[in-house]
């Protein structure tokens, strides 16, 4: 394991919360002082954490918002198309998808809010806390035996098991019946694949998560993505573009010689990364408006 990545184990992969909001922080920062922000969220974040503090991501997103994210709208730039960024993509061998936030969204306010409907189906109090310490506990040990911190949904929640008395189990279907149920085809995306397809090209699909393959499949063929030619999920093959090593998976798999691109909605993982690892990159990024009058798909 690189240095690198030991380091990133260490201050973001051992606290879900952590992981999520860093991720959701570093996702929007796309100017060095926005980047500086989300570095001191994170320093913050594992400080407070240090002290016992049982939400350092509350802690982490205030920072992070108040220093980085509090300009207006005025320099959101036009969204290509759906068929110019999908001609855009097929001048490259070898396309690839982020999954969560990209291709398709959730019908939540926040990834955590899915833990928070599954308690409530389980009839566990205090289950966002629990579901995540169980997602802690499981990258610890998963780290301490492999030197990787990324785990599947059955790991996570043999932990969640011996802390709850729920059935791992019902746990896994409670909390897999709630992601089908919140799930939906990002419809910018999904037109961005209608145009692939009718330029005769397909994609892979690359994600950090502790869902697998099987299951993601499912969600996305739910969805109505029925055109995607290989899955590279972080939990299967026990690394990650949040620490940079997937994306060279993926070309020791296809071939070093290809030329690749990635689009994805996480500055960090998805931009960043890919371009340190030798492929091209397109930065989703979903903006909501406060009105409610919809989403506006920003491509840069």
């Amino acid at each position: 394991m690189s240095v690198k990545q030991s380091i990133y184990n260490l201050l973001v992969n051992r606290s879900p919360e952590i992981r999520d909001t860093y991720s959701r922080l570093s996702a929007r920062a796309s100017s060095g002082r926005e980047r500086i922000g989300v570095y001191a969220a994170l320093a913050a974040m594992n400080a407070v954490r240090l002290f016992g503090e049982k939400n350092p991501g509350r802690i982490g997103s205030r920072i992070g918002t108040a220093s980085c994210f509090t300009g207006g709208r005025s320099g959101r730039r036009t969204a290509e198309s759906p068929r110019q960024l999908a001609e855009r993509l097929a001048g490259y061998d070898v396309i690839s998808c982020d999954v969560f936030d990209t291709l398709i969204f959730r019908r939540t306010r926040e990834p955590s809010d899915v833990f928070r409907t599954v308690g409530e189906a389980l009839e566990c109090q205090d289950f966002v806390r629990l579901r995540r310490e169980g997602e802690r506990r499981a990258r610890e040990k998963k780290e301490g035996r492999t030197g990787s911190t990324e785990v599947t949904l059955e790991e996570i929640w043999q932990e969640v098991e011996g802390e709850t008395g729920i059935p791992a189990a019902e746990g896994m279907r409670a909390e897999l019946e709630t992601e089908t149920a919140v799930c939906y085809a990002n419809p910018y995306m999904k037109q961005v694949t209608e145009c692939l397809v009718s330029l005769g090209r397909k994609y892979l699909v690359t994600s950090d998560m502790y869902l697998g393959e099987e299951t993601i499949r499912g969600l996305l063929e739910r969805c109505g993505y029925t055109e995607i030619e290989g899955y590279y999920i972080s939990c299967e093959i026990g690394l990650s573009k949040s620490g940079g090593e997937l994306f060279d998976y993926v070309r020791s798999a296809c071939g070093w010689e290809r030329r690749y691109i990635h689009v994805g909605d996480n500055q960090s993982s998805d931009v960043r990364n890919a371009a340190r690892h030798g492929w091209a990159s397109v930065h989703y990024r979903r903006e909501e408006d406060g009105e409610g009058d919809g989403d506006h798909n920003t491509v840069l």
